[in-house]
C-alpha cells in the first residue's frame, strides 16, 4: 500500500510541475515585428515584417504603424502573405508620412465567402536609417476582424540598432 501512495504522489507531483514547466499555449491572436531586435548601417536600408500568429479565422486586418522619424524614413510597404491565393482587397492609398513617423490606412479585406485561419505575414516596411542610435517601430491601432467582430490581438513591438 505504502508504494502505491508513493507512486501515487510521483505522478502527482509529476503531473503539477510538468503543468508549471509547459505553458499551455497563448489564447489570444499576436501580430509582431520580425525581427524583434534589427541591426542596420547608417544610410543603408533594411526590412521589418508584419507578422500574425493567429488562432481563430479572420476576414480582414487593419493596422498603423509608429516610427522614430530622427532615425528612420520608411521608403516602401509590401503586402504579405496571410491571405495568399485568394481573392483580397488590400488597401489601395497607404499614407507614409515620414514628418510625423507614422504608416497609416494599412488593411487588406477577404473578399470571397469565409474566413481563414492561416498565420503568416501581413506586410513589410523597407526603411532607411539616417542617425546612428536606437529607434523604435510599434504597431498602433492593430487589428484582426472575423465576419461580425473585432479579434482580440495582442501586439509586439520592434528595435532597431543603427550603427
Amino acid at each position: 500500500m505504502r508504494k502505491i501512495l508513493t507512486l501515487v504522489l510521483i505522478i502527482i507531483v509529476a503531473v503539477v510541475v510538468g503543468g508549471c514547466i509547459n505553458p499551455p499555449p497563448p489564447t489570444t491572436d499576436v501580430i509582431y515585428i520580425q525581427p524583434k531586435y534589427s541591426y542596420a548601417y547608417l544610410d543603408d536600408s533594411f526590412t521589418v515584417t508584419i507578422n500574425c500568429d493567429t488562432l481563430r479565422f479572420i476576414k480582414a486586418w487593419d493596422s498603423e504603424i509608429k516610427f522614430d522619424t530622427d532615425a528612420l524614413y520608411a521608403i516602401d510597404v509590401t503586402f504579405g502573405d496571410i491571405f495568399e491565393g485568394r481573392e483580397v482587397f488590400n488597401s489601395p492609398s497607404i499614407i507614409i508620412d515620414n514628418v510625423n513617423g507614422t504608416i497609416k490606412n494599412l488593411y487588406a479585406v477577404l473578399l470571397q465567402e469565409g474566413e481563414i485561419r492561416n498565420s503568416g505575414s501581413l506586410y513589410s516596411i523597407e526603411f532607411i536609417t539616417d542617425t546612428t542610435g536606437t529607434a523604435n517601430i510599434e504597431l498602433v491601432d492593430t487589428h484582426l476582424y472575423n465576419s461580425t467582430d473585432k479579434i482580440l490581438v495582442s501586439t509586439e513591438n520592434g528595435t532597431v540598432t543603427i550603427r
